[in-house]
């Protein structure tokens, strides 16, 4: 019986709210149904052998009212022959004949119950498969939708961070351009006429001269230190 286990199982379940749990849904509807189909083989076979028990319970039962009539006419000719004993011992039989058939007729009740629960557990699971079957094109379809959306979210993100890297790179080429501007306007004010760098660069240049004017009087190269 573990196998209707199963089965009721599957049946109280939502097919949507099974595949809204998993990361993978299109492997998952697949998986379903293939366990359903099993699922369904074994059933099959587990209708049939109830079935097959209850047939042989009928079968039983039959028998065992024709023997009771049987028995019935032996007490009947008993008591014609006046041979009460031999009533006495039929009755007896009969009653304990009629007990067991008693037993029969509960247990095919029981069985008849059983063979029809499983009957309808299966005609669900049936049911369940061909639901499962007309969800599947739908349901590997959203699943796909939802990746390709899921990929442009991602793609439209990393667009986003270039564009905002990208800006930032700017920013910075801004800032030394500027840096470099101010450092070309401060050169020009300290080495235009009457700047401060050019005076003395003059001054250095009139110094080195007078060395040199000099060490050339006193017949030395130019460039030679004494």
């Amino acid at each position: 019986m573990g196998i209707f286990s199963r089965i009721s199982d599957v049946i109280r379940a939502n097919l949507n709210d099974l595949l809204d749990r998993v990361e993978d849904p299109e492997k998952m509807i697949k998986q379903v149904i293939l366990e359903m189909e099993a699922n369904i083989q074994d059933g099959r076979g587990q209708v049939a052998r109830a079935i097959a028990a209850v047939r042989r319970l009928e079968g039983r039962i039959r028998v065992d009212r024709a023997t009771l009539d049987r028995i019935e006419k032996t007490i009947g000719r008993a008591l014609e022959h006046g041979d009460d004993d031999e009533a006495r011992d039929v009755i007896r039989r009969k009653m304990e004949a009629e007990e067991a058939a008693t037993h029969l007729e509960e247990q095919l009740v029981e069985a008849r119950a059983r063979a029809q629960k499983m009957k309808t557990d299966l005609r669900a699971l049936e049911d369940k498969v061909q639901e499962a079957r007309r969800k599947r094109d739908t349901l590997i379809a959203r699943k796909r939708l939802a990746v390709a959306q899921k990929d442009l979210n991602t793609s439209a993100e990393g667009f986003a961070r270039a564009f905002r890297r990208a800006g930032r790179m700017q920013e910075v080429e801004d800032r030394l351009a500027g840096l470099e501007a101010e450092a070309e306007a401060y050169d020009e004010l300290l080495f235009e006429n009457g700047g401060p760098l050019r005076a003395l660069k003059r001054k250095a240049l009139e110094h080195d001269v007078e060395v040199d004017l000099s060490r050339r009087k006193q017949g030395r190269p130019s460039g030679e230190t004494s």
